[in-house]
C-alpha cells in the first residue's frame, strides 16, 4: 500500500514553487513598511522579476547602476507590451526615482487560508 501523506520538506518544496510560480508571472507585489511614526502603509509595486527573492530592503538604485537597472526594467516592460523607462524619467528634475526592493521573506496562503511562509532558495 502507497504512503499518500506528504512530508514537511515536500511540502515546504510544494509551497516554494507555488511563491516562485507568483512572483515570475506577476508584475506587482505589495510592498508594505511604516513611516518614522510607526504608522504602516502598504502600496503595489510594479517590479522587473529580477532578484525577487533576496533578504533586504528596499533602497534608491545608486546613480552608478542607473542606467543598467533602467535597462532591465526597460526589457520586462517591453515584454508586458508597456514602453520602456528613460534615464530623464528617473532624474533630478523628474519627480520619481528607481528604487529597487530585496524581499525579507515571501508567504502564501496554505490549503486552509492560513499564512505559510516560503523558504526560497
Amino acid at each position: 500500500m502507497a504512503d499518500d501523506r506528504v512530508s514537511p520538506l515536500d511540502d515546504e518544496r510544494r509551497w516554494a514553487a507555488i511563491a516562485r510560480a507568483i512572483i515570475d508571472d506577476g508584475d506587482y507585489m505589495t510592498l508594505a513598511t511604516a513611516d518614522e511614526s510607526g504608522r504602516p502603509w502598504a502600496s503595489p509595486v510594479w517590479y522587473s522579476g529580477q532578484g525577487a527573492y533576496i533578504e533586504g530592503v528596499a533602497e534608491q538604485v545608486p546613480e552608478s547602476e542607473l542606467e543598467r537597472c533602467v535597462a532591465a526594467y526597460s526589457q520586462r516592460s517591453q515584454a508586458r507590451g508597456a514602453g520602456a523607462l528613460t534615464l530623464a524619467e528617473v532624474c533630478e528634475p523628474a519627480p520619481h526615482r528607481l528604487y529597487r526592493a530585496l524581499a525579507s521573506g515571501h508567504s502564501t496562503n496554505g490549503d486552509t487560508d492560513e499564512r505559510v511562509p516560503v523558504i526560497l532558495d
